[in-house]
């Protein structure tokens, strides 16, 4: 379960999209870890157990990706390699589903309003 109270993936994706210095769409595996870091003063009724395991795993092929070279694909596909429901696209929220994607070729037609953006 994600830890980002309100906050949708798209304005994580748009965050983390702006904090990225070539301005790209951040991977699923960094979307991931980034929707899941823990407060240490706060008290969760689940377990970060599997969580804190996958990331590790993530983390893991990432590294070893570096060392033999680049690789198309994403981490997160590997560790986290459920069956997609249909019309259900996992780390985009709700409403988002594969034909979607493919129209607008991965890229957001969702635009921020500029006040709303400033205020973040």
């Amino acid at each position: 379960m994600h830890t980002m109270g309100p906050k949708s993936y798209a304005i994580l994706r748009h965050k983390l999209q702006q904090e990225d210095p070539n301005k790209q769409e951040p991977s699923k595996a960094k979307l991931y870890k980034n929707s899941r870091i823990r407060n240490p003063n706060k008290t969760y009724k689940t377990s970060y157990g599997k969580t804190k395991a996958n990331m590790e795993k993530m983390e893991a092929l990432e590294s070893k990706e570096n060392e033999e070279g680049a690789s198309n694909k994403d981490p997160y596909d590997e560790v986290i390699n459920k069956a997609e429901h249909g019309g259900r696209v996992r780390l985009y929220g709700k409403g988002v589903t594969m034909n979607k994607l493919k129209k607008v070729g991965n890229k957001s037609n969702f635009v921020f309003p500029q006040e709303f953006l400033q205020s973040i």
